[in-house]
Formats: C-alpha cells, sequence, structure tokens
C-alpha cells in the first residue's frame, strides 16, 4: 500500500486525540462493512474490501500514540520531499468522475455527479446504478428503493439489476414479500439469467441468519439455501456470474457476526463465536467461487484469526522477561544458600520463593498470554480502546516494572558514578 495522509483522507485534525480518531475511523469503517451486503459483483466488493484496508491501516497508525509519532514524523518527512502530491486522475464526464468518488469511499459526492450525468442523458444505465449503490452507503436506503423501482425499473424495465438492487435492499430490510415480488418477476422475465437465482439463495440465507425467526425456522431456511445453491450449481457448472453473485453475497451476510461497539460506535469481532462464523461464511463463498477475490477476502480473514504477538506490550515483556530472568537467578542462589546452610526447604524460605514466583514468573507468563493473542482480539483493542481486565492489570504490572528498573538504573548509575569521583579524589 502507498503511504496515504490518512488526516487528509479522513477529514482528521491534526490536533485530535487517538481517542477521537478511534472514534470516526470506527463508525467510518462500520459503514463500509454494512456497504458489503448491497454488493452485487465482486468488484463492488474489491473496492469496499480496499477501502477497509486502508482504515485499518489508519486505525493502526494514528490510533496509538507511540505508533502516531512515527507516522507523524514520516508524514512530514514526505511532504517535505514533495512526494505527498495527490495523484489524479483525469475523467472524461461526470459520472467517470462519479465512479473515482465511489472508488474513494465518497458516496455524497459521487451521487451529485451521477444525477448530473444523467440529467445530461436520461439513459444511463451505469449512472443510476451508481446512484443506488451511493444511496445505499449514505445510509439513505430509502431513496436506493425510491430509484430502483420507480425510476429505473420503469425506465429499463429489461435491465435485471435494478429489480436485484431492490430485491437485496427489501430483503436486508427483512421485507422478505417485498424481495419476492422482485425475485419473481426476474426469474419470469429471463429464467437464465442468474441475477434471479441468485437473489432466491440471498433471500434465504438472510432468513437463515434472522433473529426475529425462530431457531427452526433458521435452520430450515439454510438447509433450503444449501440445498438451492448445490442444486443451481449442479445444473449450471460453468454460470461463474452466479458463484460469484453468491459467493460475494455470504460475504456481505458476515456482517451479522460482527458486533457493535456502543462505545465508539463501530463494528468488531467480539467473540470466538462471532469470528468462526464470519469464517465459516467465507470458507462457504470460497468453497463456490474460484474468483481470486473472494479468496483474498477468505485469507484475510484467516489471518485475523492467527495468533500474533502485541507489539503494543514489547517493553511490558522485555522488561518482565529481564526481571523475571534476575529472580530464576535469585532463586537458584537462595536454594544454594539455603541447602549449604542446611535449612533447605523451610517454610520460610519456601515463602520466599513463593513471593518470588508471584511478583515476576507469573506475570510474565501472563503477559505472554495476553500479548500473543488472535489478530482479531488485538484489532479489538485498537478498535475500541478497551483492554479486558487481566490484560489491563497485567500490562500495568509490567509498566511498574519499566518504572522500578529505570529507576534502580538511574541509581546504580549515580553510586557508579559517585564511586568513580570518590576513587579518583583519593
Amino acid at each position: 500500500m502507498d503511504f496515504i495522509d490518512f488526516y487528509t483522507e479522513f477529514d482528521i485534525p491534526r490536533t485530535a486525540d487517538c481517542n477521537e480518531i478511534r472514534n470516526k475511523l470506527g463508525a467510518i469503517e462500520t459503514d463500509y462493512l454494512q456497504q458489503r451486503a448491497v454488493c452485487i459483483t465482486t468488484d463492488q466488493m474489491d473496492v469496499i474490501q480496499k477501502l477497509l484496508d486502508i482504515i485499518n491501516s489508519a486505525i493502526y497508525n494514528l490510533a496509538n500514540e507511540g505508533r502516531r509519532k512515527k507516522y507523524d514524523k514520516k508524514l512530514e518527512q514526505m511532504a517535505a520531499s514533495g512526494q505527498l502530491g495527490k495523484q489524479q486522475i483525469s475523467a472524461k464526464n461526470d459520472y467517470e468522475q462519479a465512479l473515482i468518488w465511489e472508488s474513494k469511499g465518497k458516496p455524497a459526492e459521487a451521487i451529485i455527479l451521477a444525477e448530473r450525468a444523467i440529467n445530461a442523458n436520461i439513459y444511463n444505465v451505469d449512472a443510476y446504478a451508481l446512484i443506488i449503490r451511493c444511496c445505499f452507503k449514505t445510509g439513505d436506503h430509502q431513496k436506493a428503493i425510491d430509484i430502483a423501482e420507480e425510476k429505473a425499473i420503469r425506465i429499463y424495465p429489461d435491465e435485471l439489476c435494478f429489480r436485484q438492487y431492490a430485491a437485496r435492499i427489501r430483503t436486508i430490510h427483512r421485507d422478505y414479500d417485498g424481495a419476492s415480488q422482485h425475485i419473481g418477476a426476474m426469474l419470469r422475465k429471463d429464467n437464465n439469467n442468474s441475477a434471479g437465482h441468485i437473489e432466491k439463495a440471498v433471500r434465504m440465507l438472510y432468513m437463515s441468519e434472522d433473529d426475529e425467526l425462530t431457531q427452526d425456522k433458521r435452520l430450515e431456511y439454510k438447509h433450503s439455501a444449501e440445498k438451492a445453491i448445490n442444486q443451481y450449481i449442479a445444473e449450471n457448472p460453468n454460470d461463474n456470474g452466479y458463484r460469484n453473485g453468491v459467493a460475494t453475497a455470504l460475504i456481505g451476510l458476515s456482517d451479522h457476526h460482527y458486533s457493535l461497539y456502543e462505545g465508539v460506535n463501530c463494528k468488531i469481532i467480539d467473540s470466538e463465536k462471532g469470528y468462526n462464523s464470519i469464517l465459516q461464511l467465507h470458507e462457504w463463498a470460497g468453497k463456490i467461487s474460484d474468483n481470486d477475490k473472494i479468496h483474498n477476502a477468505l485469507n484475510d480473514i484467516r489471518k485475523s484469526g492467527q495468533r500474533k504477538f502485541n507489539t503494543d506490550n514489547s517493553k511490558s515483556l522485555l522488561c518482565l522477561t529481564a526481571m523475571s530472568l534476575l529472580y530464576i537467578s535469585a532463586i537458584f542462589d537462595f536454594l544454594g544458600a539455603a541447602f549449604s546452610n542446611g535449612s533447605g526447604f523451610s517454610c520460610e524460605n519456601v515463602l520466599v520463593i513463593l513471593c518470588l514466583l508471584v511478583f515476576c514468573i507469573i506475570p510474565w507468563l501472563l503477559l505472554i498470554k495476553v500479548s500473543f493473542r488472535p489478530l482479531w482480539k488485538i484489532d479489538r483493542i485498537r478498535y475500541t480502546g478497551h483492554v479486558d481486565t487481566l490484560e489491563r492489570v497485567t500490562v500495568a504490572y509490567g509498566l511498574l516494572v519499566i518504572i522500578i528498573m529505570s529507576v534502580s538504573w538511574a541509581i546504580m548509575k549515580a553510586i557508579i558514578k559517585f564511586v568513580i569521583n570518590a576513587a579518583s579524589r583519593e
């Protein structure tokens, strides 16, 4: 990824603190996750995934004081060397410029230009599709449905994509009957086109995730969706459009398993159960489609489950490790002295050893435990700033050790300096 000025890209004041930045970026990330639900092609999904990657990088670099200082320093160096000039992409007309704004995650600006393109040419099919997508992205779902049903479908009765958008949005809003009407119209219009069959499967998939239905009903719809998908693929093995469409919908459906964190109004993976559900949907999508973009999304989710070292705890871990080694050495020295004078494992000696273990060895082991986490857990902390009690206490102890070691080293240097000065005066 090229170096990006995140402050300019996301309109973040340089004076904003890390919590304010975390809140803003978390809310933007939530919007993009929701936008995946209305993607009907892998290209649309890929645009959003790239934007999500940029947001994740922004949170990584700006939501932590230490990394932010390094990022700001590099940003100043890039600006001073003239390497931050924005790449200009020439657009031949309003519609092409609208596409550029959409790809940059600025749907409101894209809508204005797409509407201008339609005013210049009312029969611009692609501009209508772009407005529908961008209205959904801005949260104006009703306007997206109105444009699809009251304008686009009437002007272009043969263009199934508009009915597909309308069916998808109504499905997302649990208007299953309204979605079914569009699906029926698509299948009657052209049963050989995969669009209607995709939305038929998507409707059942969303019903299988609907908390307002009973568990038995959800399972019934899930089995029906699996059966319909497998049957269609068996009968049409070369229909890659169907495979990609259903796989894209499955990835969009995974948004249901992200948890809304009220503190910063962002959606995150908040539990092992949630992560496993998201992984299962991505793996299902990967089995259905061979598309590289689908498999890239699957690989990203798999990476989120890999255990990584949380570098935010590196100083605490380093100092606790150093102190643990010193304590281990002290334990052996203490035991050697105890056995040499014949006291051995007396109650007093055992108590001293236990104290050494409690004050350093055990916190060290705990810090290792909280430092090597699945990446989604580390991201949860970066997005929300919320740290579990165990981790907070353990890291705080590590910071205390840092202070103790720093003070001890300062005292030791002062003593050495005093001894050297005293020796030189003699």
